[in-house]
């Protein structure tokens, strides 16, 4: 005798159920918290407000946990910037605020460099942010060595360079001392090994290119070490601290564009 089929009919069999959210719009922030799934839910090409609301932390919070579980690297970058952004006004404030009689500053800090960190590199998701802003540094400051060019080798030289260049016609090409380059290309050159960190382009052309913006120490001999005055060593450094957030932004988002462990 052959005993009876432990199974259940095909009919009341429990089916597994795909729950996908591709391609879907969501208005507000959906409210996943707490909420558990065998297999993390798809949000593969779904759109979301951009416009975050007070209140709504916990909710791009538990959207993050659950591009992390689906390994959603794309969706769970947003959703982190998304998070930090609704801080704002819940949690960070951005200046100080009186409360039952006492100064308070939460998280002012943090408000701040989440700022920057938005604005330079959209909360670390843009290469190209970092490196538009490192370009606009390297083009003002190649502006002020020019400046400072003219105001230490100039004696008629007024204290704005714009007023300067109004009474002159173009200046020449030709360096303070040496023949090697013109002031212009020495002045970007010089912004752009500020600007490196790393020190692009090797010692001896810095030193020519101090030299012709500025000349050298001890003119009366033949040979002399560049001349540096106090204002450029000092806007070297300012641009120095500067550039180095941006090339580490950089870094951070090829990192995060590539997953790089």
């Amino acid at each position: 005798m052959t005993p009876a089929s432990s199974k259940p009919p095909a009919s009341k069999r429990s089916k597994a159920i795909v729950f996908s959210h591709y391609g879907a719009t969501f208005r507000e922030v959906p409210d996943f918290e707490q909420a558990h799934f065998a297999e993390a839910p798809r949000f593969d090409d779904s759109r979301f407000p951009w416009r975050t609301k007070l209140g709504s932390t916990a909710r791009w919070r538990a959207l993050k946990r659950l591009a992390l579980q689906a390994h959603d690297h794309e969706r769970e970058q947003f959703f982190f910037a998304q998070e930090l952004k609704s801080r704002r006004g819940e949690t960070d404030w951005r200046l100080p605020r009186f409360q039952d009689g006492k100064l308070l500053w939460e998280n002012g800090a943090r408000y701040w460099l989440g700022l920057f960190y938005e604005w330079f590199s959209d909360f670390g998701r843009s290469m190209v942010l970092p490196v538009v802003w490192w370009s606009i540094f390297v083009a003002i400051f190649a502006c002020v060595y020019f400046v400072q060019h003219y105001r230490n080798n100039d004696p008629t030289h007024p204290a704005g360079f714009i007023e300067w260049a109004m009474r002159h016609s173009a200046p020449p090409r030709e360096c303070v001392k040496g023949e090697a380059s013109s002031r212009a290309f020495s002045a970007i050159f010089l912004a752009i090994h500020k600007g490196s960190v790393s020190g692009l382009g090797g010692s001896e052309k810095l030193a020519q290119a101090y030299t012709c913006l500025y000349g050298e120490e001890g003119r009366d001999t033949a040979l002399g070490p560049p001349r540096i005055p106090d204002a450029v060593a000092f806007w070297g450094m300012a641009q120095t601290l500067l550039s180095a957030p941006l090339i580490f932004l950089f870094l951070l988002a090829v990192r995060n564009h590539f997953r790089i462990k």
